[in-house]
């Protein structure tokens, strides 16, 4: 193997103390969903790197650019909106710093409609990376029921 190979980058502005990771990712995320329930596509949008992939049972999406992102989002929100969707919380979190600049999520999220009713729950993972001064979502999936994703945390029920 050539030497590149055998060496890793250089880690730019990285924290030591893994709670200080912790607690850094775990804003960010409360950020990026603050930003999706106020319908903030802008911040949502810088909320990821890019290129970022969003990984499901039905295979992989590659999103190359900002604009890409906004391409998408701008459907999906007027979607969700159709549904009745007024805002979605947090649930369960769960932060693993697994590098000075690196860290995966675990959440539980719940989106209500506007009379309070539930529309529908799930459990999303994403790996997210120190860009700079931000952290930022590298990779995106879902848990499918039954299964509890890493950890496995049991999930509470959001009815």
């Amino acid at each position: 193997m050539s030497k590149t190979q055998d060496t890793p980058p250089p880690e730019t502005n990285v924290l030591s103390d893994v709670d200080a990771i912790a607690a850094e990712v775990e804003a960010f995320y409360r950020a990026y969903i603050s930003a999706f329930n106020r319908e903030d596509i802008a911040h949502w949008a810088r909320s990821f790197a890019y290129p970022y992939a969003f990984v499901s049972g039905r295979g992989l999406a590659i999103c190359r650019s900002e604009a890409d992102h906004r391409v998408l989002a701008s459907p999906a929100f007027a979607e969700l909106k159709s549904s009745g969707w007024s805002h979605s919380e947090i649930g369960f979190l769960k932060v693993w710093p697994i590098g000075n600049n690196h860290a995966m999520v675990l959440s539980d999220l719940t989106r209500y409609k506007k009379d309070g009713s539930l529309l529908e729950s799930g459990r999303f993972c994403y790996t997210v990376r120190l860009d700079g001064h931000e952290w930022k979502i590298v990779t995106m999936f879902t848990v499918a029921e039954p299964f509890l994703g890493p950890g496995d945390f049991p999930r509470r029920s959001s009815q």
